[in-house]
């Protein structure tokens, strides 16, 4: 079975430090969400023009933050961290209440990064998500080859 991966981003490298098992319960789960609640379906990844929705006004900021963390390439700098973790956890709060979904991993992912905020190397650019173990995004590349970009110059 699939999980999400949650690291820490350096310059010339990420390392991993939580592992959530089932990848389903991150961009899945919050994609279905986000498909059902703005364009009334479901998510398919290979059918819908999906990834531009992050431009619809109709999202809170919350919303916004955390699907823009599950989207290649992209992190939340360790300034944004505490920002980024309020957002999580109302997310998750959020999709409990007003869908089918019984369980997320953004609950964790919300913890995870309080506590990188609090104890973090000096040389930490900030915390990047993995949504699924299979393809492992942030390790497909050399890292200079990599072009990150920050969660929070979007929103």
């Amino acid at each position: 079975m699939s999980y999400t991966k949650i690291n820490a981003l350096y310059k010339t490298t990420v390392t991993t430090i939580a592992g959530l098992e089932n990848g389903h319960l991150s961009g899945s789960v919050l994609w279905g969400y986000i498909s059902k609640k703005y364009r009334g379906k479901e998510y398919h990844v290979d059918t819908d023009n999906f990834w531009s929705i992050h431009r619809d006004s109709r999202l809170s900021n919350h919303e916004k933050a955390v699907l823009l963390s599950t989207y290649d390439w992209s992190y939340v700098s360790v300034e944004n961290l505490l920002r980024f973790a309020e957002s999580c956890s109302v997310i998750h709060d959020t999709i409990l209440a007003e869908s089918e979904y019984t369980w997320t991993h953004f609950k964790d992912i919300s913890e995870i990064g309080s506590r990188l905020y609090k104890k973090h190397h000096r040389l930490c650019l900030g915390l990047c998500i993995s949504v699924t173990s299979i393809y492992d995004i942030w390790r497909c590349k050399p890292m200079n080859e990599i072009k990150s970009w920050e969660v929070y110059s979007v929103v």
